[in-house]
């Protein structure tokens, strides 16, 4: 098995022909432009523990969110 994804896309056959690895001149070219939607989210994004019968991952959870800004509530943005 290879170890290199590179390898494995050289070795590949699909149809009959060989894999060949090139860089996409269009990958991150949008076919229209972008348009913001009118979704407005005013929540306060919070960390929860999905192991609620584990009192170190709530207080894991509790700790991240205590010491860590997750929205920048700032007007400027």
């Amino acid at each position: 098995m290879p170890a290199e994804i590179l390898d494995l896309i050289a070795i590949a056959r699909l149809g009959g022909a060989t894999g060949t690895f090139l860089n996409s001149t269009t990958y991150n070219t949008p076919p229209v432009a972008w348009t913001a939607n009118g979704i407005a989210y005013n929540g306060e994004p919070v960390i929860v523990a999905l192991a609620t019968d584990s009192g170190l991952a709530m207080n894991h959870a509790g700790q991240f969110n205590f010491s860590h800004e997750l929205r920048n509530s700032s007007a400027l943005l």
